[in-house]
């Protein structure tokens, strides 16, 4: 099978940069890294629920996710089957998406290893505070709140969580990932990455957000608010009955998939996997699965 990777440049063993523009959603030419994904849990299944997932959430929730493109791969002349070329989900990413200076980025991830919150760029002390305030002061005092709201980005937040309750993605608790810039006004925000086991690889009927209170110590705090289980309440409700509708969702599902049917049959026989008539009937569960979300 297929391995991801994740390709870095350096001057000191040649180009430092790519002066190319490998997404063309995106303005962004310059790149020192990139993540070459091969589906990851989902690359026998449809190989596209990571990327699809991403492209459902994108211009409907307020979060960061990832630019891609599906590519066919050849190693040394020889076909090697389909790959997505992926923004890599870090603080360079925050920093080429949101014109923020590398050094003034705090950047955390949780990928279930060891203690859990894992600092990658930045330092502590803002997240540490937070987590001490929380911990310290009920979120039912308005005063208390007032505060919190000027470290988090509430909408970032409550969107956050509104796509994982649709996508339900199953390994979401230790494939998290939040950021804010370093100063007076930065404020917490929430990444998207690795929805390979969404849209299907759960129950249609799972119950994500008591994962998701269980789990994720900032929103379950907040909750004791009013205010904020109003509005997450109102918020949650709008993106289903918009962003995540049927008539929405469904030309998604279709596009993505017609982008790579062709080039799965040639994947599939380079890896010995299901006919693309297996593949095609995969495919239509994500769109039920969308439909009856």
């Amino acid at each position: 099978a297929q391995k991801p990777l994740t390709v870095y440049l350096d001057s000191d063993y040649g180009i430092g940069e790519l002066a190319h523009q490998l997404f063309p959603d995106k303005a962004l030419g310059f790149f020192d890294r990139f993540a070459l994904r091969n589906g990851n849990d989902d690359w026998n299944n449809t190989f596209l629920r990571d990327t699809l997932g991403q492209q459902m959430l994108r211009g409907a929730i307020n979060n960061a996710v990832q630019s891609f493109r599906p590519c066919a791969i050849y190693l040394n002349g020889g076909y090697y089957g389909m790959i997505n070329i992926q923004e890599k989900m870090d603080e360079m990413y925050c920093s080429k998406n949101y014109g923020i200076p590398l050094e003034d980025i705090d950047f955390y991830e949780n990928e279930g290893i060891g203690s859990g919150d894992q600092l990658d760029a930045g330092t502590v002390e803002a997240w540490e505070g937070l987590l001490a305030y929380l911990s310290a002061n009920s979120m039912a005092n308005p005063v208390h709140y007032e505060y919190v709201k000027r470290q988090v980005d509430i909408e970032d937040l409550v969107d956050y969580v509104a796509g994982q309750v649709f996508v339900v993605d199953t390994s979401w608790g230790h494939n998290r990932k939040w950021w804010r810039e370093r100063n007076a006004n930065g404020r917490w925000r929430w990444c998207f990455v690795d929805l390979d086991r969404a849209l299907g690889g759960g129950s249609i009927n799972a119950n994500q957000l008591s994962s998701m209170v269980s789990s994720m110590e900032v929103f379950r705090e907040l909750l004791a608010n009013d205010e904020f289980r109003a509005y997450s309440g109102q918020r949650l409700m709008a993106h289903f009955n918009s962003s995540f509708r049927p008539d929405r969702i469904i030309p998604i599902i279709d596009a993505e998939a017609g982008r790579i049917r062709n080039e799965y049959i040639q994947y599939a026989a380079r890896f010995g996997m299901s006919s693309v008539g297996t593949w095609d009937g995969r495919i239509e569960g994500i769109r039920d699965y969308a439909r009856q979300r």
